[in-house]
């Protein structure tokens, strides 16, 4: 068997495995989804038996909420397309409709802090549900993004670039049938004959494991860069008491230890250098497409999730490097260079004549990670960008 054809076999065979592996990525994060979906329900059944007496199960028709979204945008409501709809706007329509239902006021059944807690769990997995996305990150190239340490001016307007509202990422690094759903909520919503609503953007994380609690996290994009933002959010953290609704440092890392066994802060960092690299330019992943905005569920079940392998090629690059390119006589003098993601990293362009220095100017850009010395001879799927 020749050189050629040994690569379209070793092509053949990664395509089957990959195959597998998303199958297997895809019930995965329709069961996360399922039961994600049902412990908010139950979530809310307690909390309207705690104040109405017990008796009352409460129920939440995705559909339904999809609806009652197009028909917001109908009346004129708009926020930034980055956000499917925002928390605060489903934490309104779940609990505003719940009290309706019940024939109660709102303020019977929920205050602002429980009302964003249900929002930010309600607009994450509805999200999902109407375009679900699943990214299956080879391990390699998770390992090696997640040893890259966020430093520099990264903006957090990246976090934008997400390629889709809310997506699936397994984590099975850290325990079996660990995931995490992970979207972009928008602080800014404008409604007819309201002022506008300008608030923080938030990442937001909700990990999950098969039959444990889940974990909800937050990442505030309450500054200009990344770590400017990460910083203050600890700090605030930090000095938190214990309230409802609210982690404080020691709460979260108890239960980020107790689900992921990892301190809540590497979580969150974790997933952040994921994200980032899902939002850089040209990532190395099998494309993916949002929902048309005009369909609709049948049922509330999930539709068959798009499966996004990512890394297939950079991970295959660092696993070769891994093995070492020395020469066959053990010599290290010709030897290649090792394949290697350099690190997310800015850099400074200057525009203008040189001859002119006062009229020149600086432009500063983020470079995405590069991957280094993996040659062409790593056989897998070209890799195009991700477009809305």
């Amino acid at each position: 068997m020749g050189k050629a054809a040994r690569r379209v076999r070793r092509a053949e065979a990664q395509q089957r495995s990959a195959h597998g592996v998303a199958g297997a990525a895809a019930d995965e994060a329709r069961q996360a989804f399922e039961q994600l979906w049902a412990a908010l329900e139950d979530e809310l059944t307690e909390a309207v038996g705690q104040r109405l007496g017990p008796g009352r199960r409460v129920r939440i028709r995705p559909q339904d909420l999809h609806r009652s979204i197009r028909g917001r945008h109908s009346e004129g409501w708009s926020w930034p397309s980055t956000t499917y709809a925002p928390a605060t706007l489903c934490g309104a329509m779940v609990l505003g409709g719940l009290a309706d239902a019940l024939g109660i006021d709102r303020s019977q059944l929920s205050d602002d802090a429980y009302a964003t807690h249900v929002g930010v769990q309600v607009a994450s997995l509805l999200a999902w549900h109407r375009a679900p996305l699943v990214a299956v990150f080879d391990d390699h190239l998770a390992a090696a993004l997640v040893a890259t340490p966020m430093n520099g001016d990264i903006p957090r307007a990246l976090l934008q670039r997400l390629p889709s509202w809310s997506i699936y990422i397994p984590l099975p690094w850290l325990r079996d049938h660990a995931g995490v759903f992970v979207s972009y909520d928008t602080g800014r919503m404008s409604q007819p004959g309201r002022p506008d609503a300008e608030m923080d953007d938030d990442l937001v994380m909700q990990f999950t494991v098969v039959d444990e609690d889940p974990l909800i996290a937050f990442f505030r994009c309450s500054e200009p860069t990344i770590g400017s933002s990460m910083e203050s959010q600890f700090r605030d953290l930090a000095m938190r008491g214990r309230a409802a609704n609210a982690f404080n440092a020691a709460e979260s890392d108890r239960r980020s230890q107790q689900l992921l066994g990892i301190p809540y802060r590497h979580s969150v960092e974790q997933v952040m250098s994921l994200a980032l690299y899902l939002c850089s330019d040209e990532p190395d992943v099998v494309p993916a497409s949002l929902g048309s905005p005009g369909t609709t569920r049948p049922s509330s079940s999930v539709a068959s999730p798009n499966v996004v392998e990512v890394g297939y090629r950079v991970g295959a690059a660092l696993r070769a490097g891994g093995r070492g390119n020395a020469t066959g006589d053990g010599s290290q003098a010709h030897a290649r260079p090792t394949p290697h993601v350099r690190a997310a990293h800015w850099h400074t362009y200057w525009y203008g004549p040189r001859t002119d220095s006062p009229a020149r100017t600086a432009r500063l850009r983020w470079i995405s990670p590069i991957l280094v010395n993996a040659g062409d001879e790593v056989p897998v799927p070209t890799a195009r960008p991700v477009s809305r």
